[in-house]
Parts: C-alpha cells; structure tokens; sequence
C-alpha cells in the first residue's frame, strides 16, 4: 500500500497554531540509509532486534524496517542522533506494523540526559500510518541531574521504539520520514542536510591514489525544488587553501556526490588535509550548514612497524565489536605497539573461572599477524571477590592471562593510574605522603609481577603507571621496583603543553632511573600515556594540576612528535599516545578528543604526522642530541641507513640558527607531513629559523656541529639476516673528533630483543690503544666475535636482535647499533605432484638461509616415491630443487590425488628438523573440448578439482579486520583447471550468501566479489596477474601485471554466471602467450595461484586462496608448482 500523504495533516497542524508564529515542516530522517543505532531495551535484557534498509519491490522507495523478536525484554527501538532546537512542536512519523495493536513510543533525550516519553498504540497492521507527537506533552520522564520533569531543550536525541505485545512478539515496524514542524530560527535549524564521509575506511590515501570523499546533500522541506550553492575548500594541516570549488545544486530529497582531489590540484601536499564545505541557500544567508572533513596523503607506502612508538586503544575503537579495521591503519602508519586493557571483571565471572572471550582472542591474533606488540594492561577490581582488589586473585588472574597468551603476549602492564582508579578510593590517603593505598598497590604488584613471571620468565612487567611525580617517586621508594622489569610512566602536561618539562623527558630519565637504582627497581622505561586534546570549547572535565591546555590540531600534531622524538632520545623502550580515536562527538570536553583519528576514523595531522616519521626514522638508529642548549632547542641526530637525519626545534619561541651544510650532500627540509619547506642559505651553511613546530633536515655536515668520537660498525657476514650456528665478528672502526689525544677506550657491547629490548648477552674490555690517537686520527678496537649456537639461541630463531656498541675514550661517549634476524638455517617445502621427466614426481625446495657454504643431509620419503638425489652443497641464500620420483613403472596418466611426505633436514652442526607435508595431484588434465563458457558447471568435469578442504599451505580462508566468516554458506568456493591448445582453461565455483561487486573502475574490482588469477612459467621471475569481476550483466578481466608479456584484459575469454542458490561461476581461458616461455605440451610446468575476495557490502572482507602469493604480498615463491597432463 502506498504511504499516506502527510502535506494535508502538516497544513492542519500548522493552522492551528498560528498564535505560535511562522512555523516551517522539516523531513528530519527519511530512514533511507542514514545513521541509526539500536537499543535492545538495555534495562530488560533479553530482547533481539535488527534494523535496515527495505523496500517492497524493485521500482518503491526505500524506508526503514526495524525488526523485533520481544519474546523476552520490553522494547527494541531504533534511537536517531538528530538535535532539535526550541521550537520544535511536533513530531509526525509514517509507520507500517506487521501486527495489529502494536505500542509505540517516541523518546526524547534532552541536553539535561533527561528522557521524556508518549505512547500510541497503532490499531491496524500492513497499512501505512501516520504518527504524531506534540513534544512537549509525555507521559513520563526519568534520569538528568534536575530530573525537573521538563525539556531542556535541544534535544539530542530521539528513539522510535516497539513495545512488547504478548499476542505477537515477533514482528516488523516500518518506518518513513519523521518530520517537525518547528518555528526554530533557520540559523539554529536549517533546513539544508549535508554529509560527508570519505570512500576509504581511515581516508589514507598514497601518494599516487587520487582522494576522493563522498557527499550527501539534501533538502529537509517537503516538496523542494530550489537550488544551492555548494562551496568546497582544501586546506593543509596549518590551514592554508590548495583549492576552491563552487557549484549550484538542485538537490531535493537527496543528491549524492563523490568528490576527487588529483594531487595536482593539491599541490602534491602531504599530510592530513581539511575539506572545508558550505552548503547554503542564496534566497536566505541564514540558511547555511558547513561542516569540516578530512583526509590524509601518505608520502610513500607502508612502512614496517615502529617498535619505539604506538597508541592506546579502547574496545569501542572496534575490535570490542568485532571491527579490526583499525589495523590497517596502525599499518599504513607504521604504529608497532599498542596498548589495550583486559578487564579482570570481565573474565573471571565466577571465582577461579576465567572465560577469554573470541573478539579478545580475535583482536590478539591480528596484532600478532600485522607485526604490532601489544602492552596488555591488566585493569581493575573484580566484585566476585570480598575484597574486590584481593593481591592473591589478581596475582592468579594475572597469571592465567600470561599463561593463555603466552606465544603472542610477552608484555603486561600491572594497573592503571590507582590513584585514579579504585586504589586510593577502597584504602584511604592522600595522592602522596600520607597514602595507605600506596603500601596496598605495591603489594598487589609484587604478588603479580610474581606470578606472571612463573609464566613467563621472560616476559616484560610494568609497574607504576603513573602520571604524578610525587606519586610515582613513594611507590619506588615503598618497594614497587622488584615486581617489574619495567617502569610505566604518564608524562601528561598540566598546566603547559611542552613534553620536554614533564618528567623523565625533562632530564633524559636520569632522575628516575637514579631513584629506582636506589630501591633495587628496573631501568628501562616505558610511556604508556601521554597526550594532547584538541578541544574546542570550554573544559567540562579533568581540570586537576591546571587542566590540560588546549590544542589545536597543528598544536596536537608537534606536541606528540617531540614527545615521541624526546622519549627516544631518553632511552625509553617506547611511547605510546592516549588514545587512538576520539571518543566521542563533543568538541568542548576534553576527553572526547585525544584521539589521533576523529570518531570516524579520518586522520588527523597528528597520525599523519607519526606517519612520516615512522618513514623517516622509525627504523632509524638514535644517536646523540647535537644540540647545545638543551633547555633551548633539540637537535636529535639519526642515523637513517647511514644518512645523518636531524629532528630541529625550539622548545618555546624560536630562535635563528646557522647549522654547516655537508660537502657532497643534497640539504633538504621536510615538514612534520612530509612535504619539502624552502631552504635559504648563508655563507653556503644553513640558516633557519627554529620553531616550536620540529622539521628534519637531511644534508648536514655533522662531523662540524660537535665534537664526537665517529663510529662505524662493520660486520661480517653482512646482511639482515643470520643463520643459526653462524658466527658474527663486529669490528667498531671510529674517527678520534673528540678535540685531545686518545690513549685509551673501554668498549661495552650487548645484544638485545629489538622488540622487548630485553638484554640477552652482554660483555665490556678496556683497550690500551697503539700509541696516542691524534684529534681526525681513525682507529680501530678488537673485532666483538659472537657465536650463535644451536641449542642457546634456538628460541631466538625469527626474531630481530640488536647489537649495540658503546665506546668512551677522552670523556667522550658514542654509540652504535646493528640489528639482524636470526633464522633456521635451511628452510624445506614440498611441492605439487607433476610430471617430471615423463613421470609423476613431488618437488622438494630447500632454500639456504645461512652465511657459509653448507651441504644439507635431506632425507624424504613418500609412499610410491623415492628421493633420487643428494642435495648439493648450498652457498648462502641458494636455492635447489629435489625430486621424489615415482617408480619406473608408475602411470604418468594416473598419478595419486595425494600423498604425505616426511622431510629429514640436518646440517654437520647437529642442527636438524623433521616435518611432514602432503603433496596434491598438480597435473593439469589436456581437454578434448574447449569450454563454452557459458555458465555451465557440468562442462568442466575432466578438469583438475583445486581449491578443495586442504592444508594451510594449499588453502586458506582469509577474514581481514573487522571481519569474519561464519559458516561455509558465507564463502566456499572450488575451481579445476584444464588446458587446450587455445589456452589454459579455468573455473571457479563461488557460493557467496551476499554478491556485491559495485566497481567499475578496473583498479578496484578486488575490493568487491571477484577473482584474482596469478600465473607464470616456471623458472620465471615474474607472473601475470589479472582480476576477473562481474559488472553488470557481463564479466570483466583487468591485467594487474603483465610482466612484460603484453597481455590485455580483452585477449582473456571471461564469464561469470548466477547458478542459483547464491552460487556464481566464473570461467576464464588465458591465452598461451601470457605465459611466452612456456611450449603448451604435456609436461609443461607453470606456477599459479588464485583468490577468491569477498564482499558483502561493508568492504573488502576477506578472501578465500589457493596458495598465497596475491592477497598480502605478490610472491612468486609462494605459488604453487603444476603440471600440464596428457
């Protein structure tokens, strides 16, 4: 039935009111896809709802349905984030019920947090109604601090809720165009709509990728036909304008625009860049609505993980919900820690029971993929307890989460601030001095840190986490030091904005570790809080030592950096940021707005800011601050892959500076985004003027700004990476700059877990040096031998270590550092089954990891199969391929579908390992017919079936953040491969409860439903790879990479077909000269690799492989080996 026309009963309504002035009827939701949250009835839990778009058929217009199952609870509503000013009167709603009697109410929550409810009662189902509510006549309301039972208006929200119904509590409610009348100024209420969101979650674009944000904008009068003027700046991070449009819309019940921004016309500028839109009526200047949005442009790809910086983390930021989305932009910006906390309530439910839910374990593991370490923080009290914060059941909670993370965890945090929370309040006392609860908390923490350490002996435990000096310095003095390996510190500013003044980073750390010297306590330090708000308005909360100052973003962005930047040079493990998104819309209240992203994720210039310097120095070796006035400016010196890099800044004011420009080096500056600033000169040096704001500059003569002893590290093997058993001679070669004769040095080495910074071996030898070393003479000090054996560093294998060297001589201190990962000398894996030689055989590759000449004894075994070969001596990094070959005999026309193969590795070291894989059928079957490709499975029964339930090595279901695959009705798929003299023939079966392919551009169809296809002959050093997609009602084949054969997207025969009950299959034939070395003839060997991306409307969920080599990486290794069959 068609909805009810509401124009007749707006007329009425506003006539009856006309004492009231001009009154104006406004669509305020047309619940066509707009904002909406759910509540189950929150206070009578047990009832189910789910709420989205609907139509009836094809050609009718989309309204809302909120669906509801109130066998158990009270009500389901759909609550809409829409502010209404004073002067709203009335509100009208169409509503179609599935059952007849349905209750409805309408709710409103005013600026007070006061709740206002009316009640109606629809008598007929499946017929559209209209609703109407004066708002300020309810028949209850509830909560607020006044609790004065009237509106304090605006409204900041409204709930259109069902009411339980015992005769039928399962049902539907739909819902079309809510609707005020309002005589609310234009000003305060206009009657214009704008939204704004960007195409890409997280809104980061690289360098080469063309921006682009999508608009909505709309009339909210009925009926409108009227045109607007829409006006849309850019501006970077400091606010000056890249560009300006101006247009005239005719926008009515809605207009959607995608909005691009080419590089060119951003003038290549990096960073976060502000999006400034005006939508505005010419027939009235009041009636105008701006709002702000933003995007980042990275200057370069993805860089590794940062291990010295990161952020915090709250569930709501998307994992508590199942969305790890978030990583991807931990990734693109090159975070490498992150600090999350467990909450003990939440786990141990019942005394000695504990439950570590899925989206935990979910949010652990993806860390865990990505390379990001993870500081959990065990927080709080548990009320299963008499004493809610017993020392003895958090000690064995503690112990119980380090035990079940143990392999993924190796980093806990003891509390959170207990002054602030539960400590200080349960015990008594003052913040310090007079402070029980103080005695109470070390107690827990050394019974935890006790604990933990029993688990895992060598994980890191970090204690204190404080952010109050006189508070942290009576926890070390009262014995906290021992429970930990760690010091946790929240360095806020209070009262002033500058990092450099707060403590540990005023003093490089020296008082801190001095006092935990003292008390028998660590000296490594960890930041795990510290941040900067961007608040707008006045502070509504946290106004304790002088509040927080206020921070623009400009302020927020070169706050954070020397943070970050001053907690390196103090020799902390890491730094991390509170807290990774807003948390919530308010501008005025501070604790809404640390976040590095806004509440939707767009970047501010502060993430884009860590994402340049991750680029830049996150790899980078610290050195030395050249500066000679600490109190006055920093001049941090970095060594980026034997580039010096400056950080240069004042820290108050600004000051003019001369610094010497190298000889052979190109001097540039860059700002904290990324992009170049000016350079002037004097004399040839630099001049510049430092300021508050730090820049990097590359090209200095480093050797003139101070007297240094100059170090170079020169190790033998080279390299990143080190084979177990292999030995590593360090020899330190340094230059005497210290401006006096040298006649002896004392060199001090240890090597370190790059990532925990835990020492693992260590050594120190005063050296009488030959005759005296003259200032600018070089000279060298015995060579540090290390020798890695087998059983010490087995656990060690795949992970980064760090030598580092400390030389002093003549007073003068420096410091190197070399890093390496230590791997399995000898990596072994096993192949398809094929043809080789005319008859079926297995290929076993073993791939030589380590830095000397090595002859592996293999032995392997297959039933059918004998290993006909000894594997030659291997030279570092070498490569060689075994063969199990079948019997003489054998049938090379019907080779085994499978079969397990046992591997024996061992080196003369006594270094061994025993694996078992198991090789599938790859020979790839000659078709006597060519397939149609019309959509018919049937065709393809000679074909080779791949892409079965196999091991992780042949197939692999892949979910990306924020996503997960519930059953196999979600995504399976199977293909076969089969060849002919026209080309290798392939189909792939895709069940998919949701298609959805909405791109067209052929750059992006991997992002919707489709299929990727790697192909390559052997021996190759590259593959083709190509995307196959529906689009529209016919299939579409995009070469992502050619690899120089000139293949084309048209010269690839492709269709893609609904077979019914959500099953769809594509079927492509790749031409022979894709594959350009390859003679089309039985036993012919290619590489291939295929993925199966899925979609279901949200973004790119995941992908189903056949082999890897596609999805996270393009690795030809990966893919796996195939046969052509006779």
């Amino acid at each position: 039935m068609a909805r009810l026309s509401m124009a007749s009963c707006a007329l009425t309504l506003a006539l009856a009111t006309s004492a009231l002035g001009s009154e104006r009827e406004l669509i305020i939701h047309r619940f066509q896809g707009e904002t909406v949250n759910v509540n189950l009835g929150r206070e009578f839990p047990g009832a189910e709802g789910s709420y989205m778009r609907h139509r009836d058929s094809e050609d009718a217009a989309w309204h809302g349905r909120l669906s509801y199952n109130l066998s158990q609870g009270n009500y389901v509503g759909v609550v809409l984030p829409e502010i209404l000013p004073a002067g709203c009167r009335i509100a009208t709603f169409q509503i179609r019920c599935s059952a007849p009697g349905t209750h409805i109410h309408l709710k409103t929550t005013d600026d007070s947090k006061q709740e206002h409810i009316r009640w109606q009662s629809v008598k007929e189902a499946d017929t559209w109604t209209t609703l109407s509510f004066e708002i300020e006549k309810f028949a209850s309301a509830w909560h607020g601090p006044e609790d004065d039972k009237r509106i304090h208006w605006p409204v900041r929200a409204l709930q259109i809720g069902v009411q339980r119904n015992k005769q039928a509590p399962i049902g539907h409610v739909d819902l079309a165009d809510l609707r005020v009348l309002t005589s609310a100024p234009v000003a305060q209420m206009p009657s214009l709509r704008l939204r704004c969101e960007s195409t890409r979650f997280g809104a980061l674009f690289y360098p080469d990728e063309v921006p682009s944000l999508r608009c909505h904008l709309e009339s909210r009068l009925p009926n409108d036909t009227g045109r607007y003027r829409l006006s849309v700046a850019v501006k970077d991070w400091q606010g000056r304008e890249l560009l300006r449009r101006d247009s005239v819309e005719a926008i009515g019940v809605g207009e959607t625009r995608e909005m691009h921004f080419t590089p060119a016309e951003l003038d290549n500028t990096f960073g976060a860049l502000a999006v400034q839109l005006t939508l505005s009526n010419d027939a009235d200047p009041e009636d105008r609505l701006e709002q702000t949005s933003w995007f980042g442009r990275l200057s370069s790809a993805n860089p590794p993980p940062c291990s010295w910086l990161g952020t915090g983390v709250h569930g709501p930021h998307g994992w508590g919900h199942g969305d790890l989305r978030f990583i991807d932009i931990f990734n693109a910006v090159g975070i490498g820690v992150v600090r999350e906390e467990f909450g003990w309530r939440g786990i141990e439910k019942e005394r000695g029971k504990y439950v570590v839910s899925q989206r935990m374990d979910d949010f652990v593991n993806r860390l865990n993929e990505r390379g990001v370490r993870l500081n959990l923080l065990l927080t709080y009290g548990n009320p299963v307890y008499d004493n809610p914060l017993d020392p003895t059941a958090y000690a064995a909670w503690a112990a119980f989460m380090a035990d079940y993370f143990r392999g993924r965890v190796d980093t806990f945090e003891i509390w959170n601030e207990p002054a602030n929370f539960a400590f200080r309040k349960q015990y008594g006392g003052q913040r310090h001095g007079d402070a029980p609860w103080i005695g109470k908390f070390v107690e827990l923490s050394l019974a935890a840190g006790a604990a933990i350490r029993k688990v895992q002996p060598e994980a890191s435990i970090a204690v204190c986490a404080e952010d109050y000096w006189p508070t942290l310095k009576q926890m070390i003095e009262e014995g906290i030091g021992p429970a930990g390996n760690v010091l946790s510190i929240h360095p806020y500013c209070h009262g002033q904005p500058r990092p450099e003044r707060e403590m540990f980073l005023k003093d490089g750390g020296k008082e801190l570790r001095e006092l935990s010297r003292k008390h028998g306590g660590p000296e490594r330090v960890v930041i795990t809080e510290v941040g900067w708000t961007t608040y707008e308005g006045d502070m509504e909360y946290l106004a304790i030592a002088g509040g927080y100052p206020r921070s623009s973003y400009q302020h927020q962005a070169q706050y954070l950096i020397r943070m970050y930047l001053s907690s390196r040079a103090a020799g902390a493990d890491y730094a991390l940021q509170y807290d990774f998104k807003n948390d919530g819309p308010n501008r005025s209240y501070t604790e809404h707005n640390f976040g590095l992203v806004h509440e939707d994720y767009t970047p501010k210039p502060s993430i884009t800011a860590i994402a340049f310097l991750t680029r830049l120095l996150g790899q980078a070796e610290y050195l030395d601050d050249l500066a000679d006035e600490a109190q006055r400016y920093r001049l941090y010196h970095f060594d980026a892959d034997g580039t010096p890099i400056v950080a240069a800044y004042a820290i108050e004011g600004s000051m003019d500076m001369v610094l010497p420009k190298a000889a052979f080096r190109r001097l540039r500056i860059f700002d904290l985004q990324g992009n170049d600033l000016p350079i002037q000169t004097q004399d040839g040096d630099l001049a510049i003027t430092l300021t508050e704001t730090p820049v990097y500059i590359r090209g200095l003569d480093i050797n003139k700004m101070a007297r240094k002893l100059v170090m170079e590290l020169t190790r033998d093997p080279a390299g990143a990476d080190l084979a177990l058993g292999d030995s590593i001679t360090v020899t330190p070669s340094l230059i005497n700059r210290s401006g006096r004769a040298l006649r002896q040095a004392q060199c001090r080495w240890a090597l370190l877990d790059a990532a925990s910074g835990k020492e693992l071996a260590a050594g120190a030898q005063d050296h009488k040096l030959s005759g005296r070393v003259q200032n600018d003479e070089p000279f060298s000090l015995p060579a540090i031998v290390l020798s890695l054996a087998d059983q010490q560093w087995q656990a060690h294998c795949d992970r980064r270590l760090r030598l580092r060297v400390s030389v002093e001589a003549g007073g003068v201190t420096t410091n190197r550092s070399l890093e390496f990962t230590l791997r399995e000398p000898l990596q072994a894996s096993v192949g398809n089954i094929v043809l080789h030689d005319g008859r079926p055989a297995i290929a076993l590759s073993i791939y030589h990891r380590g830095n000397t000449a090595q002859r592996p004894r293999i032995k392997a075994s297959a039933p059918g199969f004998v290993l006909g070969d000894e594997a030659p001596p291997l030279s570092p990094g070498e490569r060689t391929t075994l063969w199990l070959r079948a019997g003489h005999g054998a049938d090379a026309a019907a080779p085994p579908t499978e079969a397990e193969v046992a591997v024996h590795v061992a080196l003369d070291s006594g270094w061994q390992r025993r694996t078992t894989h198991t090789a599938y059928l790859g020979v790839i079957p000659r078709l006597v017919a060519l397939p149609t490709l019309s959509g018919d499975w049937s065709q393809w029964q000679a074909a080779l079936p791949v892409l079965q339930d196999k091991g992780a090595d042949q197939r692999r279901l892949i979910a990306l953040d924020g996503f997960s695959f519930t059953d196999d009705a979600d995504l399976q798929a199977t293909a076969r491969l089969g060849w002919h003299e026209r080309g290798l023939c392939i189909a792939v079966m895709v069940r998919d409860d949701h298609f959805f392919q909405p791109y067209s551009h052929g750059g992006a169809l991997w992002n919707g439903d489709s299929v990727q296809v790697g192909l390559s002959a052997d021996g190759a050093g590259n593959f083709v790879e190509l995307t196959v997609a529906k689009i529209g009602d016919s299939a579409q084949c995009v070469i992502t990479n050619a690899a120089g054969t000139g293949l084309k997207g048209t010269d690839v025969a492709v269709s893609c077909a609904s077979t019914g009950e959500n099953r769809w299959l594509y079927e492509l034939r790749v031409p022979w000269h894709a594959l350009p070395t390859l003679k089309a003839a039985a036993g012919a060997k290619l590489r291939f690799s295929l993925l199966v991306n899925d979609n279901d409307g949200q973004g790119r969920k995941g992908w189903l492989e056949l082999h890897s080599g596609i999805g996270f990486s393009k690795d030809l290794s990966r893919h796996g080996l195939y046969s052509l069959g006779q």
